[in-house]
């Protein structure tokens, strides 16, 4: 989209880029300054662009650009955040009536380069203050005779932020920590609040009772798991997601036996969730060896039924053997199984 006069043209384009060039000119010059722009608008003297962010520049259209070669833009009321702006003509002067983001609505105007008045240049007087009383339409009637043509870009508006991703990047850039876990003689940093809005195990660990026991250190010992593994449940608790690969079965059942041992519901069954689906030849009998120290009752299950369907221990020459393999639990299970197969 275009605004010209009889020597200048200006583009926006729909990624909300600015660019001019004059008659002759070949090639178009990107317009410097915040981008994307939402909305242009303006005379033969002056081009006012506004931001998506609030923010309102001029071009000068008789400014020679600078030396990079692009034109050169200045901001105007940088202590004002603006919603929308309209432009309009009256006598010798040109107006723009402003909406700000509050609301409140001002007009102001700015006069020709060929008024010997209009001194020093550019000059641009506020014709009111900050109203709610009157419209754009109003205002706009009220100190405009001719309209401008304004072009308008449509520019997609930022994402909402989430509760869940600013939560998780509190995790990333460890903001604000005022807790530290010792685990395997190794540090890990987190947030007490997350923590124990998230966790009631962690909100009893946090509790006034605990602390006047522990003599109010803010460092942790962890014991009885691996630096990896406690990392991955704090993980967990501020993303909603195992950050292990799924082949890392070994890895994954340890954060499930952790998880139970924490009382961490969600957690366990998330990890029991993507072992069952990952269950093959090479995992089959760890799991059945250790599936009910996590109390994972239905992973074991399910792993006694995929060694009993795929006869994974028909090569075993033993009971013995077999025990070795998948435990005395599940051999026991398994035995009671293969007379039905």
């Amino acid at each position: 989209m275009t605004y010209q006069d009889t020597l200048r043209r200006v583009a926006l384009t729909s990624k909300g880029e600015l660019y001019q060039w004059k008659l002759r000119d070949k090639v178009p010059q990107k317009v410097l300054g915040s981008v994307p722009f939402k909305k242009i608008t303006g005379s033969c003297d002056y081009i006012f662009a506004l931001t998506g962010e609030g923010e309102l520049h001029y071009l000068d259209v008789d400014i020679p650009s600078c030396s990079c070669g692009s034109p050169i833009i200045k901001r105007l009321f940088e202590d004002h955040k603006i919603e929308d702006i309209a432009p309009s003509c009256s006598g010798t002067e040109d107006v723009v009536v402003v909406e700000l983001k509050n609301r409140t609505r001002f007009v102001f105007s700015y006069c020709h380069k060929d008024d010997p008045n209009c001194y020093p240049y550019p000059l641009f007087n506020i014709l009111t203050l900050p109203r709610t009383d009157a419209s754009m339409e109003e205002l706009y009637f009220q100190y405009g005779e001719i309209s401008y043509r304004t072009i308008s870009a449509q520019i997609e508006p930022p994402p909402r932020r989430r509760v869940s991703d600013d939560i998780c990047n509190l995790w990333e850039n460890k903001k604000h920590v005022d807790v530290t876990f010792s685990v395997e003689g190794k540090s890990i940093t987190a947030n007490k609040c997350i923590l124990a809005g998230r966790s009631e195990y962690f909100e009893i660990m946090f509790s006034k009772e605990w602390n006047e026991e522990k003599g109010g250190s803010s460092t942790i010992m962890v014991k009885d798991t691996r630096h990896d593994i406690f990392e991955a449940l704090l993980f967990y608790i501020y993303s909603d997601k195992v950050k292990f690969q799924e082949d890392e079965y070994e890895n994954i059942f340890d954060l499930m036996k952790l998880a139970d041992s924490y009382c961490e519901v969600s957690i366990r069954h998330e990890c029991e969730k993507i072992l069952i689906s990952n269950i093959n030849e090479e995992n089959a009998s760890f799991f059945a060896r250790n599936a009910s120290s996590a109390n994972a009752l239905t992973l074991e299950e399910k792993v006694i039924k995929f060694i009993v369907d795929n006869q994974l221990l028909a090569g075993n020459s033993s009971p013995q053997e077999m025990i070795d393999s998948v435990g005395l639990d599940a051999f026991q299970k398994i035995s009671v199984s293969l007379p039905h197969q």
